[in-house]
């Protein structure tokens, strides 16, 4: 099978766990045109977010869950989820933070975040290490003011 034919099963696969909707929102967010992606702002106000109920988990992602946390019961599953959501939202970097940056743009921050997309698929890198990365980089920039000549440091660190 080709490596084209591998991401399309893939891509049918994801569509599978997170709906038309799931993989609209993916497809504007991985958009390569910087000048057409969808701003962080505008994919928290995605009609993906409004069909996920999060006080009805489906049976088989609270086994999935279960699973994967051995030992755990339902009900300590449901606690589980209960303090991931809490800890979720008290950690959300605020999605306005980059106006809080003088020295440095929207544009400079999208350069660096395609510089690691480029890094981690030279280097083979895990997509959750991807993620992570960039997480650090928002919340770093959320709570100090980076310096031009800094940036990619911040981004490789």
């Amino acid at each position: 099978m080709s490596g084209r034919e591998d991401s399309l099963y893939k891509l049918i696969e994801l569509r599978d766990i997170i709906g038309l909707q799931g993989l609209d929102l993916l497809w504007r967010l991985l958009d390569l045109d910087p000048d057409t992606r969808i701003t962080a702002s505008e994919a928290l106000q995605h009609p993906f977010f409004n069909e996920f109920d999060e006080t009805d988990m489906e049976i088989d992602q609270v086994e999935n869950i279960r699973q994967n946390h051995i030992g755990m019961q339902p009900n300590e599953v449901k606690e589980y989820i209960t303090l991931l959501k809490k800890n979720e939202s008290s950690l959300r970097v605020d999605s306005d933070y980059m106006s809080k940056q003088s020295m440095i743009t929207e544009s400079m921050r999208t350069i660096l975040v395609d510089w690691l997309v480029d890094v981690s698929i030279h280097f083979e890198v895990m997509c959750e290490t991807l993620h992570f990365a960039i997480s650090y980089i928002d919340r770093t920039l959320s709570v100090l003011e980076i310096e031009k000549n800094k940036l990619q440091l911040v981004g490789v660190t």
